[in-house]
């Protein structure tokens, strides 16, 4: 297919540096000053992608992205904007960006960034499941969550403090990466301490206003709180068998390894983990990879992504050692874990294999089983 865009931007300067950088890429590419001008042209022609500024003389950029919302639905929704705008969360409050990229950027990132939305646009579209991800950009906090949460960062906590408390909501954390993931733009937000740097407090509060809430099924809370006691496990074994900390860029991996989940129950309002498994074939022999492009879309690093795509195959993986050494860990941590609860389905049972591959022995053995007996009583589940 012949990728389409359109890009909105009164600044000259700024829209002749896209139009350089658009080269780059095998699109068939419009270019406006004028947000009128783009509204006609969009009237005539089918595109798949409209990046727009926001503060411009003509006609503000959520006029345009509310015309395109409610007139062409299919179409992603790009914005770049300063990150101190007002109306940034005007936009996500009322779901008109699918993706913000924060100025000033840098080119090659925001190259790859585009050429990431391009793959992730057309997988979505041959699999139906674009209209499913594009449309939900933020996933939805409980109310009491979002209350608690408001109330802790007025209280002038330290970032410390703060991601302590804010690792416990699984949901919360997922929306922070996403946002942070679109300031910094160099695909290396992979865990929470930086992503919370990045954000502020002040910009923590107002994004986290925006947020919608929702009612969230108890089986729904059992898979989240799993994620959180799989990560802790993760990350405090790999460090004692291992010797060595993992790279910090890609720490918190584990929280992201079932985001497929949560937008299935959202979209399709099952009642229970079993109706998603084992009675839609299509997302229990997919539910890697619609988590890796969730996680593109986001923005996320290569790596980040493959362990999504790979943590129950690790054997599909061929790229670099060292992030094979870590999707096995995930693999067997993941294999022990989903045994310790006795969950009835589970995607791999080889858990042989990655220990042989990691040269790992029943001594390795225990001290997972005890580093699971330690840390389970952390995460109710």
């Amino acid at each position: 297919m012949v990728f389409k865009a359109i890009v909105i931007d009164d600044e000259k300067q700024i829209l002749k540096s896209l139009r350089r950088l658009f080269m780059d890429l095998d699109w068939e590419c419009s270019f406006f000053s004028d947000g009128n001008d783009a509204i006609d042209f969009m009237k005539e022609e089918d595109i798949n992608l409209i990046i727009t500024d926001i503060m411009m003389p003509q006609i503000g950029g959520k006029k345009i992205l509310e015309y395109v919302k409610n007139s062409h639905n299919e179409v992603m929704r790009l914005v770049i904007t300063g990150y101190t705008d007002e109306d940034v969360f005007d936009l996500i409050r009322e779901d008109l960006a699918h993706v913000l990229i924060f100025k000033p950027w840098d080119n090659d990132n925001l190259l790859y960034r585009l050429k990431e939305l391009e793959e992730t646009y057309i997988y979505l579209k041959e699999n139906e499941l674009y209209k499913d991800i594009i449309n939900i950009n933020f996933l939805p906090m409980e109310k009491e969550n979002k209350e608690e949460i408001l109330k802790f960062l007025n209280e002038e906590k330290s970032i410390d403090e703060l991601i302590e408390y804010v690792y416990d909501d699984l949901i919360l954390s997922i929306n922070i990466f996403k946002i942070a993931n679109n300031i910094e733009l160099d695909n290396k937000v992979g865990y929470l301490k930086k992503a919370l740097k990045l954000l502020g407090i002040a910009n923590m509060i107002r994004i986290i206003e925006c947020m919608k809430v929702i009612d969230i099924p108890e089986f729904l809370k059992k898979i989240n709180k799993y994620q959180l006691l799989l990560d802790k496990i993760f990350k405090s074994t790999y460090k004692i068998i291992f010797k060595e900390d993992i790279d910090k860029d890609i720490q918190d991996i584990c929280l992201f390894l079932n985001i497929s989940y949560l937008y299935y129950f959202k979209m399709n309002k099952v009642t229970s983990l079993e109706d998603a498994i084992i009675n839609n074939d299509y997302f229990r022999k997919n539910h890697e990879k619609i988590s890796y492009y969730i996680l593109k879309w986001w923005g996320f690093s290569k790596e980040f992504c493959d362990m999504a795509l790979y943590h129950h195959n690790p054997f599909g993986y061929k790229g670099n050692e060292n992030i094979s050494k870590i999707i096995h860990f995930i693999n067997i941590c993941n294999i022990m874990l989903l045994k310790e609860f006795k969950y009835e389905f589970y995607y791999n049972n080889d858990l042989d294999s990655s220990l042989e591959y990691l040269n790992l022995n029943d001594e390795h053995i225990k001290i997972l089983e005890r580093q699971i007996d330690i840390l389970k009583g952390s995460v109710k589940i």
